[in-house]
């Protein structure tokens, strides 16, 4: 399957609301960039209001889900990792 085109898209945001995304893809280990793009994914899925989309229909996005969960999982393992070793008294190098 040949990969999809991508473009650059921007949006406007307050620097609070910002801040925010940048601490919450922190804490996931992921880029601001991957994170909003599993957020979208997430809502559309699972909409507050309006219609699920049925991502498995557009395949870059199931794929991307399905990486941002392995994503994840590392970021959980480097955490606990970093965690054990701090605990242990021994250096830990990603």
């Amino acid at each position: 399957m040949p990969k999809p085109k991508k473009t650059l898209r921007s949006f406007r945001c307050s620097d609070p609301f910002w801040k925010a995304i940048e601490v919450a893809s922190k804490e996931a280990g992921m880029s601001c960039n991957e994170w909003i793009n599993l957020a979208c994914a997430r809502a559309l899925k699972d909409p507050i209001v309006g219609k699920a989309t049925d991502l498995n229909e557009v395949a870059e996005l199931a794929n991307s889900d399905a990486v941002m969960s392995i994503a994840e999982a590392m970021a959980r393992t480097n955490k606990i990792f970093e965690e054990t070793a701090k605990k242990l008294g021994v250096k830990y190098n990603k």
